[in-house]
């Protein structure tokens, strides 16, 4: 996917020679999904995995699934996402 790209540590735009970076930002996208929560993003106010409640170990039996849809939603194709017994998640 192309699109805008983002500063990975403070998520600002990336500007070079004055221009905004355009590139593929496919990774990028995965990231804001896992990062942020439903009602974030005005958009699209279902979209949000909430990764992070995952640390409490408190894991819902969906979450998988419904992060998997979501990341389809981006047009973004992906095979399997499942969280491992230490609570990281792998995505293929």
């Amino acid at each position: 996917m192309i699109g805008i790209l983002l500063d990975a540590d403070t998520a600002d735009l990336i500007i070079s020679e004055g221009s905004m970076q355009i590139g593929d930002n496919t990774a990028q996208c995965v990231g804001l999904i896992l990062d942020t929560v439903p009602g974030e993003w005005r958009e699209a106010p279902l979209v949000g995995a909430n990764v992070r409640s995952l640390l409490g170990g408190n894991t819902d039996k969906m979450w998988a699934q419904q992060t998997k849809r979501m990341i389809r939603s981006c047009s973004i194709e992906i095979n399997d996402i499942k969280v491992n017994d230490d609570n990281t998640v792998t995505i293929d």
